[in-house]
């Protein structure tokens, strides 16, 4: 259940020492579902480490000026319908909407989408109620708001993957409208677009094991082409990445060893993006713990990375 956090250069994208700060508010989660606003952090259902059932509760805590968080607010009032895993969340204007995802005690995925408001003045959540549902179930998704629409990418549909991306329209009353499959979809088919996916402003990113690629979100359609892949620095798999202050993140996973094992690693490794659309690639650094730039390094992930620019 323990939290990290770390400070961001808003110079060069680095990052500085880590620290812990308020841990989640249940048990330790295995894929906990969190997303950041209003100056608050919710943390929505999840896995429990050990038993795998799916959890519904719900939490919020407020994020201090030094990045670090309070303590979480529960009420069994603001708690799913339902316990639920593998699912996304998205809140704009006021409104926190869950999308998909597996309930607990079941196989499949589900359609259903939740949404519910949030009390401006403390951040709490009002009662969850239905609205228009994904026209195929979905889990593992990566979903995101841009220019008033909801955008959900590739997962497993329901059980295979897939690279169709759909968007709804959020209505004045925070319930969605119809969705609709963009002409173009991801590249490949995903089915864990949650982990691999990020979003800057109208640029979105996908990370997989030996390609990148990045699109620019324009008429509600993409245009995918490739960029500096991952691969080149670190054979990295199975890890997460944000967007932050026009940097790419990418945290945690796992890498091939020489003995053909893959290797859980701790390494984060950033690359600034570029607002010209026709040069962006992608120029890896390397966060080390200590979170000094540096020219080149060797350590514990078998590999050596240099830094660029």
């Amino acid at each position: 259940s323990t939290i990290w956090y770390n400070a961001i250069n808003s110079s060069t994208g680095a990052l500085s020492s880590w620290g812990t700060t308020t841990p989640l508010e249940a048990a330790a989660l295995l894929n906990p579902v969190l997303t950041a606003y209003n100056g608050r952090l919710y943390s929505i259902g999840g896995t429990t480490l050990g038993s795998n059932s799916h959890t519904s509760s719900t939490g919020y805590v407020s994020i201090n000026s030094n990045g670090t968080i309070g303590f979480w607010a529960l009420n069994s009032f603001d708690d799913l319908p339902v316990g639920l895993g593998n699912h996304s969340i998205v809140a704009k204007n006021g409104y926190l909407y869950v999308i998909g995802g597996v309930p607990d005690g079941g196989a499949t995925a589900t359609s259903t989408v939740l949404y519910a408001a949030l009390d401006p003045t403390d951040g709490s959540i009002g009662a969850w109620s239905n609205t228009t549902a994904l026209p195929v179930a979905r889990k593992n998704h990566a979903a995101f708001e841009r220019n008033g629409n909801i955008y959900v990418f590739g997962g497993g549909s329901p059980s295979s993957a897939t690279s169709s991306i759909l968007y709804a329209p959020i209505n004045s009353d925070g319930s969605l409208g119809n969705w609709t499959t963009t002409n173009t979809p991801l590249p490949v088919a995903v089915t864990s677009a949650l982990d691999t996916l990020s979003n800057s402003k109208n640029y979105f990113y996908l990370n997989m094991d030996t390609t990148s690629y990045y699109s620019l979100l324009e008429n509600n359609d993409f245009n995918w082409a490739t960029t500096t892949p991952i691969s080149h620095l670190l054979s990295q798999s199975q890890y997460a990445a944000t967007i932050y202050n026009g940097y790419l993140y990418v945290s945690g996973g796992s890498y091939i060893n020489g003995l053909e094992q893959y290797v859980a690693t701790s390494t984060v490794i950033y690359s600034p993006i570029y607002n010209d659309r026709s040069s962006k690639d992608i120029f890896w650094g390397l966060a080390v713990p200590n979170g000094s730039q540096i020219g080149t390094y060797s350590g514990t992930v078998n590999f050596t990375g240099s830094y660029n620019p």
